[in-house]
């Protein structure tokens, strides 16, 4: 379940700010056009169709800070199919560390 400290900053500019360069890096790297990093859908219109996913929360919080030093890599920018079954692979990664002991 997600902190106060972690929901505020979902909520706030720097998480904006995040969001757009890494749409800005995907749009560079993909010669102008805009697609998952996960499974290659292209750019759509809906609101919130792709979103931006950590890999790694190492860099959480200080993203921008750390962008030129690997917190780049850390994020891609997915559809929102994609992003529900990274979180779930996620889940069920670390539901499995607590219960093999």
């Amino acid at each position: 379940m997600a902190s106060d400290r972690y929901r505020a900053y979902m909520e706030s500019d720097e998480w904006r700010r995040v969001k757009l360069t890494v749409r800005i890096r995907v749009y560079e790297r993909y010669g102008g056009r805009l697609i998952c990093e996960r499974c290659g859908v292209e750019r759509c219109e809906w609101p919130g169709f792709f979103q931006v996913h950590h890999l790694s929360y190492i860099f959480l919080y200080k993203e921008l800070e750390y962008w030129d030093r690997g917190a780049s890599e850390t994020l891609l920018l997915v559809c929102d199919e994609c992003h529900t079954i990274l979180d779930k692979e996620r889940r069920e990664r670390t539901s499995a560390l607590y219960y093999r002991w």
